[in-house]
């Protein structure tokens, strides 16, 4: 293709030649400079599936010098389209990223694949079509989603460990709170607002709860009541605590409390 680009401008005379066919053999010209980049990746991409396949697969023991060549094939891949294909960027990222998280392991390039991923994702957004018809994005997309669970189940682990000790430090509070299961929806609204106070909210946000069986905030009615109930479970929910502020005995004693405000709201709904 290039040859019969530069032939064409090689015979037509360059004093009489046509603008518009000048602009037009340029044109060609590098959209063939172009497509062979885009090929040159494509092989480089094939030949770093090849020489991962043989590391993994052909070897009794795991080859690390042919892993690292299958990933270099996938950098060079995403070198040679840099700014000119979004897609084979894509492709060749989640290639290396797959790598780190199914052959490394470790928390480094975890890590590092996770980069990767967010990459993927952040280009992907400048394709407007339909990224769910391809592999390499929903591949990107779970791997991505595996990674933040797995974090998401450490944090939940540790802070598990963490509420154990709290809720021992609680006992008097929550065998209170307990008491009160009994009790009417309005006795129960306030015991937790004299008794825990949501110091987190401002005053003005809750005070009014604080209420009789008439009062018209929270009324008598079940609609009334289901109101007022949601919105103290808003207003208790652990979510809008601060622990470094308020602290995660706090925090903890809150996640409680929003669990018999949800129960309530739920018996009130049903």
């Amino acid at each position: 293709m290039y040859h019969v680009v530069e032939e064409a401008l090689y015979h037509l005379p360059k004093a009489t030649l046509d603008e518009n066919i000048h602009a037009d053999l340029r044109t060609l010209q590098e959209d063939v400079r172009v497509q062979k980049l885009m090929s040159e990746a494509l092989k480089a991409l094939q030949e770093g599936d090849i020489i991962l396949e043989e590391a993994t697969v052909g070897h009794e023991t795991l080859n690390l010098d042919l892993v690292f060549d299958a990933v270099d094939k996938y950098r060079s891949a995403a070198s040679l389209v840099e700014g000119e294909d979004v897609e084979i960027i894509c492709i060749s990222f989640t290639n290396i990223a797959r790598v780190y998280l199914k052959v490394f392991k470790d928390g480094v390039h975890k890590t590092r694949a996770k980069e990767y991923l967010k990459e993927v994702l952040d280009l992907s957004g400048t394709l407007e079509r339909n990224m769910y018809t391809f592999t390499w994005f929903t591949d990107a997309s779970q791997m991505l989603q595996d990674l933040q669970d797995e974090v998401r189940k450490v944090e939940e682990e540790k802070w598990n460990n963490h509420r154990k000790i709290y809720l021992e430090q609680l006992k008097v509070e929550l065998k209170k709170n307990g008491e009160k299961n009994s009790a009417t929806h309005i006795d129960y609204i306030k015991f937790v607002l004299a008794e825990f106070p949501p110091k987190h909210r401002p005053e003005t946000e809750w005070t009014k709860y604080k209420t009789g069986v008439k009062d018209p905030v929270c009324g008598d009615s079940m609609t009334e009541m289901k109101k007022t109930m949601m919105k103290l479970v808003t207003i208790y929910h652990p979510d809008r605590v601060q622990a470094d502020v308020h602290g995660e005995k706090y925090l903890v004693l809150c996640e409680e409390l929003t669990k018999s405000l949800t129960y309530r709201y739920n018996c009130l709904k049903g």
